[in-house]
C-alpha cells in the first residue's frame, strides 16, 4: 500500500513539473491570503482618500467570499487530476493494486481537504479584515473541507475530458458570488441560495457566534447538506469510473 502511495506522490511531482498550472495549489492560495492583507487595506485607503469613500462596512462581505476562493481554486485543479487519471485509466490500475479503487479515492480526496484546512486556517487567522472568533474559525474550516472535496469531485463526475473540465470550472466559479445572497437579501428570498453549498460557510461567517444557538444550528443543517452532496457526487464519479 505504501508502494502505491509513493507511486502517487511521484506521479503528482512529475504532473506539477510537467504542467505548472498544477503549481497554482500552493501558490495561489498564499497569493490570495497576501492581497487580502495587504492589497485590500491599500485599496481602502486610496477609495478614503480620492472618494473620501470607506470599504470597512464591507471587510465581512469581502472575507466572507475571498475565503471561498481558496476551496474552489484547490478543488478545481484536484478535479483537473482525477479527470486525467481516469482518461489514462491511471484509477483502475490502482484498483488492482493493494491500495485500491477505495484507497485512491481516499488519497485523492485527503490532498484537497488538508490544503483546504492549511490554506483556509492561514487565511481566517493571519489575513482577515476583521478578526473573527476563534469559534468561528473552528466551526467554519471543516466545512470549508467538505466544500474542495465537493468541488473537486462535481469536476471529475460531470466533466468528459479537460477541455470540458475547463469551461465546467467556468461555471463553478460562479458558487462564490453566494455571499452576496446572505449579505444583501433578505429571508425568505436567501432560501434560494441556500442550495447553493458556499452558502453556507459564508452566512455562518456573516452572523458570527452573537447569535450562537442559530449560529450552532444553520451549522448542522450546512454539514449534513454538504455530506448528502459528497456522497451523491461520489456516486456519480464512481458510475463514470467504473
Amino acid at each position: 500500500m505504501m508502494t502505491a502511495i509513493k507511486s502517487l506522490l511521484r506521479m503528482d511531482a512529475k504532473q506539477m513539473y510537467r504542467d505548472p498550472m498544477f503549481m497554482l495549489i500552493f501558490f495561489a492560495p498564499c497569493l490570495l491570503i497576501m492581497f487580502t492583507r495587504f492589497g485590500v487595506p491599500f485599496i481602502n485607503e486610496a477609495l478614503e482618500r480620492q472618494f473620501n469613500w470607506e470599504l470597512t462596512n464591507f471587510y465581512p462581505l469581502i472575507v466572507s467570499f475571498t475565503m471561498l476562493l481558496i476551496p474552489l481554486m484547490i478543488g478545481v485543479i484536484t478535479g483537473f487530476m482525477m479527470l486525467d487519471e481516469r482518461d489514462e485509466s491511471i484509477i483502475h490500475y490502482f484498483a488492482v493494486t493493494p491500495l485500491t479503487k477505495t484507497g485512491y479515492f481516499q488519497y485523492r480526496l485527503a490532498i484537497p481537504i488538508a490544503l483546504t484546512i492549511l490554506f483556509s486556517t492561514l487565511f481566517l487567522f493571519f489575513s482577515s479584515l476583521d478578526a473573527p472568533n476563534i469559534t468561528v474559525i473552528l466551526f467554519l474550516i471543516p466545512m470549508l473541507a467538505l466544500e474542495a472535496a465537493i468541488i473537486t469531485l462535481f469536476q471529475a463526475a460531470f466533466a468528459a475530458n479537460k477541455i470540458e473540465g475547463l469551461a465546467l470550472s467556468k461555471g463553478i466559479g460562479l458558487i462564490v458570488f453566494a455571499p452576496f445572497i446572505a449579505y444583501f437579501l433578505v429571508l425568505p428570498w436567501q432560501l434560494i441560495g441556500s442550495l447553493i453549498p458556499t452558502f453556507w460557510p459564508a452566512k455562518l461567517y456573516l452572523i458570527g457566534v452573537d447569535h450562537l444557538p442559530t449560529f450552532l444550528l444553520l451549522w448542522l443543517i450546512g454539514m449534513l447538506y454538504h455530506g448528502f452532496l459528497f456522497r451523491l457526487l461520489m456516486k456519480k464519479f464512481l458510475s463514470r469510473v467504473d
